[in-house]
């Protein structure tokens, strides 16, 4: 009988302390998923208290002129092209229109395509030069480095000061450089000026549709805000220009990290460089429309982030930098966490329940607070971005809300593997999104 109640008491120990670990680790993830949605609360304040302003800037900056057309620096435009086929004469097309002086402008295609997509990208090039336009056509055979392997190798054969990043889905309107070299030109420690980003298919389905909303979002309030106030923000990859000194002084691209923007972008903040954001000032391209090609692209992403976190967050902390910049640096890189927080959550809750076997209150509590900052957060980043981009009402709102939540459930466990791969050191290929060249003339309603 003593046997039978020292077994118990055992027992009853190991399932307390089992229950004190799931308990323990459950709040850690919800603790750190509430600190992740403060941070985008907080780019909603900072939003909201810059925005006017940031608008009158961009705005009088436009107004600006330009120096004489024979004062104008020379400009290379960059296009990495992988397995493209022909919307590489898309957007060749497009930047054969660019409103800069042709004896100044010097356009790049770094093609490393294994698909047939090569000789028509050597076609495309060979047409603008009949018009009079400056193109070169780079060919790799093997993708060292990938993108920024790419474009890396395009340097090296261009002494031009100023170099513009298209990818092939994005399209530029003709004054594209005149606009973002009206800031590059007025502030001599930009390293980099970024467009906004738009998407001709952003109608084509509900997919498409929460993706503009999240968007929207990240364009309109966290890049814009990130400017504004005169926090570090990054390249998006395309539709913007660098200044090819802030480049060089930071060793050029690094091709290790699959956010090889993300981590050029705070590599020049750190050497003291900045960004400006601009706003009002579009490129159009395209994105995912079906949710295994999304989720692709968004893996690729929550990886490159967790590997630029981790070889960047020792230096930001090192930076002679405002403790309150350093933190909104780590937020900013560190976003990919919220994959494996969210999945360990959801797991530890489900595990917690099992063991207490009734929904004890920490497991209600702590789950509720996340809720209510959360969907505050979400609700607070993604509706002034419609509001100010498509100028959409509440109702249009909800509707494309709707979608989010279970989305970004389906995210958390899908890119948690990714997280852990770029934690653990696992390099991987750089898997190209899937394009289709897609236009949706259908406009934005509420």
């Amino acid at each position: 009988m003593g046997a039978t109640s020292n077994g118990a008491n055992f027992s009853m120990t190991f399932w307390q302390l089992i229950s004190v670990i799931v308990d323990g680790v459950f709040t850690v993830a919800i603790a750190g998923l509430i600190v992740l949605a403060g941070s985008f609360l907080h780019l909603v304040v900072l939003h909201y208290r810059h925005r006017k302003r940031g608008l009158a800037d961009e705005a009088a900056l436009m107004a600006s002129p330009l120096p004489a057309a024979s004062k104008l620096p020379s400009v290379l435009v960059q296009v990495p092209c992988y397995n493209e086929g022909r919307m590489i004469e898309r957007i060749l097309a497009s930047l054969g229109e660019l409103d800069w002086p042709k004896n100044r402008l010097t356009i790049q295609v770094i093609d490393q395509s294994d698909d047939g997509t090569t000789e028509i990208a050597k076609a495309a090039v060979a047409g603008l030069k009949d018009k009079g336009v400056t193109a070169e056509f780079i060919f790799r055979p093997v993708r060292v480095g990938f993108k920024a392997g790419a474009l890396a190798e395009g340097l090296e054969k261009s002494n031009a000061a100023f170099v513009a990043v298209f990818d092939v889905d994005f399209i530029a309107p003709p004054d594209f450089l005149k606009r973002c070299m009206r800031a590059m030109l007025a502030d001599d420690k930009l390293a980099f000026v970024q467009s906004r980003l738009d998407f001709a298919n952003a109608n084509r389905n509900w997919l498409t549709r929460a993706q503009r909303l999240i968007l929207d979002a990240h364009y309109a309030v966290e890049q814009a805000s990130r400017s504004w106030a005169g926090l570090p923000f990054q390249f998006d990859g395309t539709g913007g220009i660098w200044r090819r000194a802030a480049i060089d002084d930071v060793g050029g691209w690094d091709g290790k990290t699959l956010s090889e923007d993300l981590d050029l972008s705070f590599r020049v903040y750190l050497k003291g460089w900045r960004g400006r954001y601009l706003l009002n000032t579009t490129v159009t391209g395209e994105m995912p429309e079906a949710l295994g090609d999304w989720q692709t692209q968004q893996n690729r992403w929550s990886k490159g982030f967790m590997q630029v976190t981790i070889k960047l967050l020792p230096p930001i902390w090192r930076a002679s930098w405002p403790v309150g910049a350093k933190l909104a640096a780590t937020l900013h890189i560190g976003l990919a966490a919220f994959h494996p927080l969210a999945m360990v959550g959801v797991v530890t809750a489900a595990i917690g329940i099992a063991v207490h076997r009734s929904v004890v209150p920490e497991l209600l509590i702590a789950p509720g607070l996340l809720l209510l900052v959360g969907l505050t957060a979400i609700v607070g980043v993604t509706f002034p971005g419609h509001r100010l981009l498509r100028g959409g009402g509440v109702a249009s709102f909800v509707s494309r809300f709707a979608s989010l939540p279970p989305l970004f459930v389906y995210l958390a466990f899908a890119n948690t593997k990714g997280v852990i791969e770029a934690v653990l050191g696992r390099a991987s290929a750089f898997v190209r999104t899937p394009k289709k060249g897609a236009n949706d003339p259908t406009p934005e309603t509420d």
